[in-house]
């Protein structure tokens, strides 16, 4: 996640990351409209980065020897997990969405 001192820059920093991709070990950029459509507007919420960078499946950016956390991401792994949700004025239901 990248949150920027200057957002007019985003396109540019996108479009740098975009070019570089393989050498970043970067699976997907997200950046403007694209990032606007799954979170909100960073131009309105400093909250949401300005730019979202979903490495490469597999990818630690470290070269530390030390343990290492890995905190979830985009990833089939990091988003396909089971939801569960209890309200007792609710009717049981299953849904499997691929």
């Amino acid at each position: 996640m990248i949150w920027l001192q200057d957002q007019t820059q985003a396109p540019a920093v996108a479009a740098y990351l975009n070019a570089n991709a393989k050498a970043l070990f970067i699976d997907e950029v997200m950046a403007g409209s694209e990032l606007d459509l799954k979170f909100n507007d960073p131009s309105k919420d400093p909250a949401t980065p300005d730019i979202i960078v979903q490495p490469i499946y597999g990818t630690i950016y470290t070269g530390s020897h030390a343990k290492n956390a890995e905190h979830g991401a985009f990833s089939f792994a990091d988003t396909n997990v089971g939801l569960i949700v209890s309200n007792p004025d609710l009717h049981a239901a299953r849904s499997r969405r691929q």
